[in-house]
């Protein structure tokens, strides 16, 4: 019989492709559940996926009653499920988590996509962020393994609580160039485009009121946030509202076809947090592995990569000058075609097909141990 992994989250999990990426590849080895939230909005899941999947309702979007309704959800959801492992994903689901691989005692994994506690909504809500804080110093020392999504995060983890996190970070597939092919861009071909949520310090405000000076190009939004109204209102006393583009969400494969077709990927963040400052977004190896360079943040795991292979221009603040230079920088045929073509050598080595490996040898290892 196969051991049976549970993985838990509190994303829509129609659109979270590191989950999906994460059951897949658990799938070749084990039975493996997906678990998630289920939205008013929620789009059907693909078929013939190689996971379970649960979708779990609790009648609230957000706030500290969606929070405490999905972990009481979940945790009798997993109390009466077989399970070999269960994991939890950020801070969110580990309660439930927790408590239920104590009374089940099977093994617990934490999968921390980001530093929780210094998330930029909490930085100016003390209340909430303590609460938060103190779920993070119960529970985490108690979890059997954990991985992250970069080396920042997990060193900090280290020297909070002495645990060792493994590092998984958020690639994509790799494209074959052979048969696929990565899209040959052309300066001609004028999208600037950012993937993700729609919320504070992202520097979306900055990009709409950049493109009263920047001709020539559209600016495409994939995504959905706390800013969606606002940002929409801003965009629409834009001089050129017409070349502002919100796409809502996409599924990954919409997604896949969009990036594609951009000139530049977005990944700007203000330096308002510390989970922001060590950050590594997924959308970063989505636009190499798309072939187009990108403006991203002079922050420290983009400029190690960036060191690694340059595919990006580095930027130190949001600001309306900072974009507006970076772009300019991409109007030179010679650089932007420099950039692409180390974006295709990068992605060689940036994708899933490595990260899987490690993934795989932590459960082998959990359950060699069981």
């Amino acid at each position: 019989m196969k051991a049976k992994i549970i993985l838990t989250a509190t994303t829509d999990l129609s659109y979270d492709q590191r989950m999906q990426r994460i059951a897949d590849t658990l799938s070749n080895e084990y039975e493996v559940t997906l678990v998630g939230r289920h939205r008013r909005n929620s789009i059907p899941l693909k078929e013939n996926l190689t996971y379970n999947t649960v979708r779990l309702r609790t009648g609230f979007e957000k706030g500290k009653s969606f929070y405490f309704l999905y972990n009481v959800c979940l945790f009798f959801y997993l109390l009466f499920k077989r399970a070999d492992i269960i994991t939890a994903t950020d801070l969110d689901t580990l309660p439930a988590c927790y408590w239920a691989a104590k009374f089940k005692g099977v093994k617990l994994g934490f999968d921390a996509h980001e530093w929780f506690t210094e998330l930029p909504e909490l930085i100016h809500r003390p209340l909430i962020k303590n609460i938060w804080t103190k779920i993070e110093r119960w529970f985490v020392p108690g979890v059997d393994f954990a991985y992250t999504v970069n080396h920042s995060i997990a060193r900090m983890y280290k020297s909070r609580f002495g645990k060792e996190f493994s590092v998984i970070r958020n690639m994509p597939h790799r494209i074959d160039n052979q048969s696929a092919g990565l899209k040959e861009n052309s300066v001609d071909t004028r999208i600037l485009l950012y993937q993700g949520v729609l919320n504070v310090g992202r520097g979306l405000e900055s990009m709409i009121r950049a493109m009263d000076q920047i001709e020539g190009v559209e600016l495409h939004l994939a995504g959905e946030g706390d800013l969606s109204e606002d940002l929409r209102k801003q965009a629409a006393t834009n001089e050129f509202p017409g070349r502002i583009i919100f796409h809502g969400y996409l599924s990954p494969l919409e997604l896949k076809d969009l990036t594609a077709g951009a000139w530049i990927g977005i990944n700007l963040l203000e330096n308002v947090s510390l989970n922001y400052y060590y950050s590594l977004a997924n959308k970063f190896f989505d636009y190499v592995q798309a072939g187009i360079p990108q403006i991203t943040m002079n922050f420290p795991e983009y400029e190690l990569l960036n060191k690694e292979e340059e595919v990006a221009i580095l930027v130190n603040d949001t600001s309306v000058p900072a974009i507006i230079k970076a772009v300019s920088i991409f109007s030179d045929v010679l650089e932007y075609k420099r950039l692409q073509q180390n974006c295709k050598v990068a992605a060689v080595d940036w994708c899933w097909e490595n990260e899987s490996k490690i993934l795989s040898r932590i459960y082998q290892d959990q359950l060699a141990d069981k």
